[in-house]
């Protein structure tokens, strides 16, 4: 996350809780505001003078009355004082409490050892995810009302920023972003809403009933999901992933990356740039809560080519605020920033005098135009990229079965 995207975002936090008191010159200083309470949000608590406050909320998934808590001398000793709020889990109507991190049975170690990918009847798992995104009506684990239909993109979303959080060997595939309460807090996680319960609603009425991983949980939604919104795609995917609860490398991509650095990310967790421009594709399905229908096409590669992809403020992550599409197709919430930065219309000339500053720019490039004449090339690649990019950082169970899930299979 650029500089000015976390100065704008800390901005549209403080218009959302009352007005602090200032301190007093000279005063004496409380320290940081210890937890005090499951789901309640201390972090605006922080070294501040006698005779200031602060706001103590619920966390995301969480429901209660921000408290207000003052530094002032008891005894002589600068201490916090205030009553912290009582903050309740958020129901899910039909999908139970999700906002609270699950428990897996194969976490990575011994308990792993007792998964079985093999018995599972993965074709039931896949037409499980399918009859969630058809149902009708809304979801709403947080402040925002979406349709099941929306959790399809959603839950494709969700598939990479489990993967794509790996360094150094640390991380990725492995079900974290289920099972981690810290990585629900990230900012990428939390644009254009936190949409991280919406996904684990789905994937708590499918991982415990057919005893999966929430990692093999995570990469069926994403493949279900993209077959939902229309993804002509015949996938191959490993399952058999084990789960881990620790909290993964805070490494997503922020809004506003050059082209050379999220060459340096995709290398980082080795996605080629081939990869990447098909993976880039799928931010065509994201839309506004009240917007159109999440629809799976290439319209994202086209907006791209025409140079129809411009930036207003590389300070917001989502247009329209951040960026307008200006080929007569503008919808809220279309695209982010980091597509319009990999529009050839812009990545070209962040890329002279020397082309050696772009080493790799025309593979990049050639992907591009090819994914924009092209949909059913673009979603051969996107499924060749999806496997990879789902074994990132994986670790396996025993004996990991390969599984393909074709474009039109029995009981859609």
């Amino acid at each position: 996350m650029t500089s000015t995207t976390a100065k704008a975002l800390r901005a549209l936090a403080l218009l959302s809780v009352p007005l602090l008191l200032a301190p007093t010159a000279g005063a004496a200083v409380c320290p940081d505001l210890a937890a005090i309470g499951t789901g309640v949000d201390v972090s605006q608590c922080t070294s501040r003078a006698t005779g200031s406050s602060c706001s103590v909320p619920c966390v995301p998934g969480y429901q209660g009355t921000t408290a207000t808590y003052t530094c002032s001398l008891v005894n002589a000793q600068p201490t916090w004082t205030g009553t912290p709020p009582s903050c309740s889990l958020i129901p899910v109507p039909g999908g139970g409490v999700v906002n609270q991190v699950p428990q897996s049975s194969f976490l990575v170690g011994s308990a792993c050892n007792g998964y079985n990918p093999a018995s599972v009847n993965w074709n039931a798992v896949h037409n499980a995810f399918i009859t969630y995104f058809g149902r009708s009506g809304t979801i709403s684990p947080n402040t925002v009302n979406i349709s099941f239909a929306r959790v399809a993109s959603l839950s494709v979303r969700v598939a990479f920023h489990d993967a794509g959080a790996y360094s150094s060997g640390v991380g990725g595939a492995d079900g974290s972003a289920m099972l981690s309460q810290t990585e629900q807090q990230w900012d990428g996680n939390r644009v254009p809403f936190p949409f991280l319960p919406y996904v684990r609603a789905a994937l708590t009425t499918v991982v415990p009933t057919y005893g999966i991983s929430w990692a093999d949980g995570v990469v069926m939604a994403g493949v279900a999901g993209t077959h939902f919104m229309g993804g002509n795609i015949n996938f191959t995917v490993t399952l058999g992933r084990c789960d881990n609860s620790a909290t993964n490398p805070p490494v997503l991509p922020g809004s506003g990356l050059t082209y050379q650095q999220a060459a340096v990310y995709w290398n980082s967790v080795g996605i080629s740039l081939v990869d990447a421009a098909a993976l880039l594709g799928s931010h065509s399905t994201i839309v506004a809560p009240a917007g159109d229908p999440p629809n799976w096409s290439n319209e994202l590669f086209v907006a791209q080519m025409s140079g129809g992809l411009t930036i207003k403020n590389a300070s917001a992550t989502f247009g329209p605020a951040g960026v307008q599409w200006t080929n007569g197709h503008g919808r809220v919430w279309k695209y982010t920033v980091n597509d319009a930065y990999n529009a050839p219309s812009l990545l070209n000339p962040s890329c002279t005098p020397a082309p050696s500053a772009c080493p790799f720019l025309s593979q990049f490039l050639s992907a591009t135009q090819q994914f924009a004449s092209s949909n059913s090339q673009w979603n051969v690649a996107y499924g060749q990229a999806y496997d990879r990019m789902t074994r990132i950082g994986a670790q396996w169970a025993p004996s990991p079965v390969s599984k393909t899930f074709p474009i039109n299979p029995p009981n859609y």
